[in-house]
């Protein structure tokens, strides 16, 4: 008897050995569309609800057009995006970042994984994904300057700034403490 191919694997490996079209949906692009539903749903709101919001905010939106990208048959570009989390009462990485932080192997983009924790540090600004080994926190004082503005930047001293105020003459009386610093 000869074998009988499942001709939904056949399929499968056909689109995966093929290359990716630019229309073709990446990771993101995926769990944006679940993330869609699941927060479209939590409010609760139908697709023709949804739409009549996003066109609120000036994105002419249709219901068909929601269901198609929770159906990951219409990509989101940037200002569909900000309307749909404008719409949905929410921020955009929670259309494309997954709802809980205990997820490992969370692929960005085809070829970068990292954990769903180190994902959504990165796109609150707290931390770069990718540190170098033995960094002294300059790569993350980098980072906030491209990632946050001024006056939410949050820099980490170096260790030379640290041992130079640990040397630095103290201010104050002869005990030592500084005028700034309370009584204890």
């Amino acid at each position: 008897m000869g074998e009988i191919e499942d001709s939904g694997s056949v399929e499968a490996t056909e689109k995966s050995e093929r290359p990716r079209r630019a229309n073709d949906l990446g990771p993101s692009g995926v769990r944006l569309a679940k993330n869609l539903k699941t927060l479209r749903l939590s409010l609760p709101l139908t697709t023709e609800q949804l739409a009549m919001r996003v066109s609120a905010y000036g994105r002419p939106m249709r219901a068909n057009t929601i269901t198609k990208i929770e159906k990951e048959q219409r990509r989101v570009d940037v200002d569909d995006l900000v309307a749909l989390a404008l719409a949905l009462e929410t921020r955009p990485d929670a259309l494309l970042l997954p709802p809980t932080i205990a997820m490992d192997n969370l692929e960005l983009v085809e070829g970068k994984t990292v954990t769903a924790f180190s994902a959504w540090r990165w796109a609150n600004g707290d931390q770069p994904l990718d540190v170098p080994e033995g960094d002294d926190g300059t790569a993350h004082n980098a980072f906030q300057m491209r990632a946050q503005p001024l006056g939410l930047r949050g820099y980490r001293k170096t260790p030379e700034q640290i041992e130079a105020a640990f040397q630095a003459e103290p201010e104050g009386d002869s005990r030592g403490e500084h005028p700034e610093t309370p009584e204890r």
